[in-house]
């Protein structure tokens, strides 16, 4: 038999769960766990009881902290209630679901994080009629054939006024500066194998299914290796020079992106890859017309 295309890789890294303080897996809630009573706690309740955690905080320093450190610590925590009020008076839904699942996070992730609230006023902004809901991956049912395994899951859904799920979208955050399309895979990968392993769950992910990666393009002029420098714009456009400043050609990094994602496994379960510079906010869009991706060009969001 050949290789089921909608088989995740061995190598791929399990989903994600909840872990107890000693590391053990936590045991998994049933499916009535769903109907749990509405949190009553009021926005700023919410805030102080969870954002010290939420940014790491309330743990022991570092050794020998910097004062480096703890401004960016501060920093990160002022983005992060930002969003946070944002989302509130956008209407987003479950953010104490949100909440509590970021409890277990650790600082280290926190970008990832902050791109999740970024990207659900976002949504909320582009589709102002409909329900904005996060912490979707904190609730997912227990996988079939096992006891405490969960299912894989997106992060966020947009939902019609009755209930059905429009779109699913993944959120992922790249922190090295995005120069070549190879740094993109293990985001798309990481998406497209959540869809795949719900297929093979017979319980397919809902809706479009979308991945939005927050990136930032080395803008302006930047040194590849020791005979080549790159010139970078926030459209994509790549100029090449070498050593001696000589121009050599030019391109679009973009251009690249859109003809590697078919390349990636299972890539073609999904919708839409959306890349945004969080830096520019330029954010550029790749749509699967069938077997082929076209691309927007970039523009401010």
């Amino acid at each position: 038999m050949g290789e089921n295309p909608y088989e995740p890789e061995p190598s791929d890294p399990a989903p994600d769960q909840p872990n107890n303080p000693d590391g053990t897996a936590a045991a998994a809630t049933s499916a009535d766990d769903a109907t749990r009573a509405p949190d009553t706690r009021t926005a700023a309740e919410l805030r102080r009881s969870h954002m010290s955690r939420l940014t790491g905080t309330d743990r022991a320093p570092p050794p020998d902290p910097t004062a480096v450190a703890s401004a960016d610590r501060r920093s990160l925590e002022d983005e992060a209630l930002k969003e946070l009020v944002a989302a509130e008076k956008a209407g987003v839904q479950d953010l104490s679901v949100w909440i509590d699942k970021h409890d277990r996070k650790g600082p280290n992730e926190f970008q990832d994080t902050i791109a999740e609230l970024r990207e659900a006023n976002r949504l909320a902004s582009e589709y102002p009629d409909r329900i904005i809901r996060v912490g979707v991956d904190a609730e997912t049912g227990i996988r079939p054939g096992t006891t405490n395994e969960r299912m894989r899951e997106f992060d966020i859904r947009v939902e019609a006024p009755d209930g059905r799920v429009e779109r699913s979208v993944e959120v992922r955050t790249i922190e090295k500066a995005f120069a070549d399309a190879p740094d993109l895979k293990l985001s798309i990968r990481h998406a497209a194998d959540k869809v795949a392993s719900r297929i093979k769950d017979d319980d397919p992910i809902p809706g479009q299914k979308d991945i939005t990666i927050e990136m930032e393009l080395p803008v302006g002029y930047t040194r590849k290796d020791s005979r080549t420098s790159r010139d970078f714009s926030p459209d994509g456009t790549v100029n090449v020079f070498s050593r001696g400043g000589r121009h050599t050609r030019s391109g679009n990094l973009f251009d690249d992106v859109r003809d590697s994602i078919p390349e990636i496994k299972n890539s073609g379960l999904l919708d839409r890859v959306t890349l945004i510079d969080r830096k520019s906010g330029y954010a550029t869009e790749f749509n699967r017309q069938g077997s082929n991706w076209t691309r927007t060009e970039a523009r401010k969001k």
